[in-house]
C-alpha cells in the first residue's frame, strides 16, 4: 500500500518520492533546484508547519544531508526537470566526511 501525504500547497509527496528544493538552505549547503528523496512526513502541529524529512545525495549515491524542510520549500520533481551537477564546497565536503567517518581524518575541522 502506498502512503501519500498532502502538502499545504496542494502537492502530494509520498515516501521515496523525489522532490525539488525551491529555496536555499545555506547551513546545509543546499540550493534551490537540488533534488532529494522524501523519507518522512511531519504533520502540522500547534507549533510547527507541515513538513518533510528529505535526504539529499551526492552524485555517487552517498547521503550528504537529511533535513527537515517545510512543505512550502518543496515541489514535486517532473519529467521536465533536467539534472545537472555542481560541486559541494570543500568545507561542507570535509565536514560531512568527518562527521560520518572520523577515523579517516587525523585532524579536526
Amino acid at each position: 500500500m502506498k502512503v501519500w501525504m498532502i502538502s499545504s500547497i496542494g502537492e502530494y509527496f509520498g515516501r521515496k518520492k523525489r522532490v525539488i528544493l525551491v529555496q536555499d538552505i545555506d547551513e546545509e549547503n543546499l540550493i534551490a533546484g537540488d533534488m532529494g528523496t522524501v523519507v518522512e512526513f511531519h504533520p502540522a502541529t500547534e507549533h510547527y508547519h507541515e513538513g518533510y524529512e528529505v535526504e539529499f545525495f551526492a552524485g555517487n549515491g552517498e547521503t550528504i544531508a537529511v533535513v527537515s524542510i517545510p512543505a512550502t520549500a518543496l515541489r514535486a520533481a517532473t519529467r521536465q526537470d533536467v539534472l545537472h551537477v555542481r560541486q559541494l564546497s570543500a568545507a561542507r565536503f570535509a565536514f560531512y566526511y568527518l562527521s560520518q567517518s572520523p577515523h579517516l581524518f587525523p585532524f579536526t575541522v
